[in-house]
């Protein structure tokens, strides 16, 4: 048997040029998944907040980049108070 099993010895040839990092939208705190592939030349571009249009990067195209949507913030209403 290999030393830390089969599974993590292939789960690092897997990940390899792989980074993965969380980004949150400053404007209305939407979460997503940010997965780069440092391995393979990606699309030039923007990546913008699919719930308000703000701007959260700019592509290069160096390295290819896949962004989901992980997290949408709770909308909050102001409640307003009722007549007596």
């Amino acid at each position: 048997m290999f030393a830390g099993g089969l599974e993590s010895r292939s789960h690092a040839r897997h990940t390899f040029g792989m980074k993965k990092s969380d980004v949150t939208c400053p404007a209305c705190n939407a979460g997503y998944r940010r997965i780069e592939l440092t391995s393979r030349p990606g699309t030039k571009g923007t990546f913008r907040c699919l719930l308000c249009n703000q701007l959260l990067e700019v592509l290069d195209g160096s390295t290819d980049v896949a962004i989901r949507l992980t997290v949408q913030p709770e909308k909050t209403f102001e409640m307003q108070p009722k007549p007596l």
